[in-house]
């Protein structure tokens, strides 16, 4: 499937995952969730960083009306 948009695959044991665009979701899934949404992190992450995480959180805190969990 081409999605030809920022998309992400996540695949376990147990399931299959797709973020994308509500419009691009497969007719036959299972389960959905809409009204998502997210962000990207331009060029490569370190997780050794101390603290990265706190300060990508940090940052999502700092704009009006945002909260972690919160389906915009």
């Amino acid at each position: 499937m081409d999605l030809g948009c920022f998309s992400f695959w996540s695949r376990t044991d147990h399931e299959l995952s797709l973020v994308c665009p509500t419009a691009l979701l497969p007719k036959d899934a299972e389960v959905r969730e809409d009204g998502w949404c997210c962000f990207r992190i331009v060029g490569q992450m370190e997780f050794s960083m101390v603290g990265i995480l706190a300060k990508i959180s940090a940052c999502l805190a700092e704009r009006e009306g945002y909260s972690f969990g919160e389906r915009m």
